[in-house]
């Protein structure tokens, strides 16, 4: 398997922006990447409710050391027709980014065993392979790679 990084990925209940502000606050730094609910394409029947328009979609946070602080609010609106509420618990992801798409797929197949897949890998809008699920043992996943441009 080639270079992987693990970063936490937190999800928070529409105040993200004002964590990730404090985070930036401690931590120093530049966000590398914010986007906002509305700012991004829906993914296939999915709406976005207006009400969550300024919830954030996704933001990074580059740490010293090479590690990356992610997060987002928890968007209900694609959530794939399924009831979520906030609670903690469910609001931390192990995020793994791998180097390679052999990878990324071999790891999501890996913890994909008795697992529940919130979202199938595939290639999303960000230009990423991403999958996300819950194994068996109730731990999130999120599993990504950058698309090779053709």
């Amino acid at each position: 398997m080639e270079t992987l990084t693990i970063n936490p990925y937190l999800i928070f209940d529409g105040n993200a922006t004002q964590a990730f502000e404090f985070y930036q606050s401690v931590f120093g730094g530049e966000f590398s990447f914010k986007m906002k609910a509305s700012e991004s394409p829906a993914q296939g029947d999915q709406k976005l409710d207006p009400a969550e328009n300024d919830k954030l979609m996704h933001i990074c946070l580059p740490l010293p050391g090479g590690q990356m602080l992610q997060a987002s609010d928890m968007i209900r609106s694609y959530c794939n027709g399924e009831t979520y509420s906030f609670n903690q618990g469910n609001t931390q992801f192990i995020a793994i980014r791998t180097e390679s798409e052999a990878d990324a797929k071999e790891i999501f197949t890996r913890l994909s065993k008795e697992a529940k897949i919130q979202v199938d890998m595939q290639p999303m809008f960000w230009g990423d392979l991403f999958g996300q699920l819950t194994d068996q043992f109730g731990v999130q996943w999120m599993i990504s790679c950058q698309l090779k441009k053709p």
